[in-house]
């Protein structure tokens, strides 16, 4: 099947510009036979063997001939798309099986008939005004009820009148409209379906809820898998402030019960401004440890007047789970959760929560309940080894693993300048620094230049002394002044420009051909040492919270952010890495050798050299 597919006369080879590649066959087999045979398997596919038709192949070919579904779960709408718009549609006109395949969102995705009925504009502004006017005269005439057939992006303080977190639907049960329902119809698509794309947070909503939110599948096969641990982290965890206990008020000043409103803003204002002053005194570190000394009888008591007042509203559990929220992070009743306040810009306090460990819930809720489990990325590895990311996933020990060599010749193809005699990050001389050598790189490269960044802050920092010393004589796009999607097709468009991103752009950005030549990485992506689960884990085992988490954990976003550089086999460049830490310390040795072989340089000034090989003149 796989050489009827994808070998020289297959059924893709008749599509305009299809070539075979080694890569994406050899994934593909190896899926194929762990579907076939109900086995797990962990497999790194970099970019450039086109891994997502390597997967689908094989599932689409179990689903029709099995009778089976598959479900393929992604982190990025990004992604979701591509499989939705773009590789299932082909896969649908080239194949000879006939399948059927659709996408199914999370609940908050969809128009929540209920909500839509009784929303109100009370307390919104303009422009939000305006956006809930088009939002609502659109939820009266959709067929779909999904939120991207919206002309606009609307606000979150507009959408959420409109839509219902899975957490406080009431269900078949209690919704009167449930047949009508258009998430509930979305999920009847998807369960008759051969394959399901959808995202990590449904996947985890799915296996907390004894596997009753998705249609019943037989195959996962996980792209971007190593996000999902973090993702699984903060979906199993919470965030609950005095917003979720203002939503009550609001539903109590509806049914008429305006001195119940009063009190529940009152009392909650209190308790959170007091929670506030908690998390600026001496007595609070990044994270709670020990009851927390507020006296919490006044909030849980206006809580059951709301619940005993109220009890046929379709807030009542909404109640009563926001309360043993704050309770439970008030005394931190689970020993495998982390709790700590988190303050807004605006200035409002909030508890929130995290697992430390999910391995154990993925062992025995995903691996130990579907036949075969299939989890690829381009980055699965760290110092070529799948260890950390099979702790993380609580990947059994059966399950086999794979690495499928790059289709790029990135020893011959790139260069990793580490320069000398940069400050510490952390010396007040970096920025300076940092800006000098970026100039010196895009006046190499002609522009053409990403710089990726580590945080806002030295982004903009770094940001103002390049664009100071050009002087608008080289256009720097920056992210913050504008949509990112805008963003990137900028950069891509305006071949001589340069970019200055973090965040997402680490992974989430594909550039091929002449825009992206030079590569800064201004810092290794370390997560902050006063991160909640770190710090947790780090009251354990100080050392091997280093060593076997946070290191091995930043090498991921590290390969990520490297791997922007070199996209299609024509694709030439330089990556400089500004972090000295790279030379100087034991684990940056850890850093390099998890990359691909490349030419090494010490200075910029070797950059020049390194195009004109490649036919560009300095």
């Amino acid at each position: 099947m796989i050489d009827q597919v994808f070998g020289t006369e297959g059924y893709l080879a008749r599509a305009p510009g299809y070539e075979p590649r080694p890569g994406q066959v050899t994934l593909a087999r190896a899926i194929d036979e762990a579907i076939r045979t109900g086995k797990h398997l962990v497999a790194e596919g970099p970019c450039g063997i086109g891994k997502s038709k390597a997967y689908l192949v094989p599932a689409i070919h179990f689903a029709v001939t099995a009778g089976k579904r598959v479900l393929v779960a992604t982190s990025s709408i990004a992604l979701q798309e591509q499989l939705i718009r773009k590789d299932l549609p082909d896969l649908a006109r080239e194949l000879p099986w006939s399948f059927d395949y659709a996408l199914l969102k999370g609940r908050t995705n969809y128009v929540c008939l209920e909500q839509r009925d009784q929303a109100t504009n009370a307390g919104l502004h303009e422009p939000l005004m305006r956006e809930f006017v088009e939002v609502a005269r659109w939820a009266r005439s959709t067929e779909t009820g999904d939120k991207t057939d919206l002309p606009i992006l609307p606000q979150d303080a507009v959408w959420s009148r409109f839509s219902m977190t899975s957490d406080m639907c009431p269900g078949k049960e209690r919704c009167k409209q449930h047949a009508e329902c258009f998430a509930t119809i979305a999920k009847g698509r998807a369960s008759q379906a051969h394959v399901v794309v959808t995202n990590y947070h449904m996947l985890v909503l799915h296996l907390m809820h004894e596997r009753r939110v998705l249609p019943p599948f037989d195959v996962v096969i996980m792209d971007e898998a190593h996000e999902l641990p973090d993702i699984a982290r903060e979906f199993r965890g919470f965030s609950v402030s005095r917003n979720a206990f203002f939503r009550l008020a609001q539903e109590a000043q509806r049914r008429g019960e305006s001195a119940l409103a009063a009190k529940l803003r009152d009392v909650s204002s209190a308790y959170f401004d007091t929670l506030k002053r908690f998390a600026a005194s001496p007595y609070y570190k990044n994270m709670l440890q020990g009851e927390v000394p507020i006296d919490l009888e006044p909030l849980r008591v206006v809580v059951g007047e709301f619940t005993d007042r109220c009890c046929k509203s379709l807030l009542v559990d909404y109640a009563r789970t926001s309360i043993e929220r704050v309770t439970a992070a008030a005394q931190q009743s689970d020993e495998n959760t982390v709790y700590w306040i988190d303050v807004s810009e605006a200035g409002h306090a909030a508890y929130r929560s995290k697992d430390v460990y999910v391995a154990e819930f993925f062992r025995r809720e995903l691996w130990g309940n579907t036949p075969s489990v299939i989890a690829v990325s381009a980055t699965l590895t760290s110092e070529g080894r799948f260890q950390f990311v099979r702790g993380e996933l609580g990947v059994p020990n059966e399950a086999r693993e794979l690495v499928v060599p790059s289709p790029f010749d990135i020893e011959h193809n790139a260069l990793l300048v580490l320069p000398e005699g940069m400050p510490d990050p952390r010396d007040p001389a970096f920025p300076d620094a940092a800006a000098q050598q970026i100039i010196r790189v895009i006046d190499a490269c002609g522009g053409r230049t990403m710089c990726l960044f580590t945080s806002y802050e030295s982004m903009r920092a770094i940001h103002e002394r390049v664009a100071r010393h050009y002087g608008g004589r080289v256009r720097i796009l920056r992210q913050g002044d504008m949509a990112r999607n805008v963003l990137a097709d900028e950069f891509k468009r305006d071949i001589d420009s340069v970019l200055f991103a973090v965040g997402s752009f680490w992974t989430g950005i594909d550039v091929p051909g002449p825009s992206l030549t030079g590569l800064v990485i201004e810092k290794l992506p370390f997560i902050s040492r006063s991160d909640p689960v770190l710090l947790r884990m780090m009251e354990k085992d100080r050392r091997r919270a280093f060593v076997d988490y946070m290191v091995p954990r930043s090498i991921l976003p590290w390969r990520q952010g490297v791997g922007r550089l070199i996209r299609t086999r024509r694709d030439f460049g330089v990556v400089v890495a500004l972090d000295p830490r790279l030379t100087t310390e034991a684990y940056g040795a850890r850093f390099l050798s998890s990359l691909p072989q490349m030419l090494r340089a010490t200075s910029t000034d070797a950059i020049p050299f390194f195009l004109r090989r490649h036919g560009v003149a300095a």
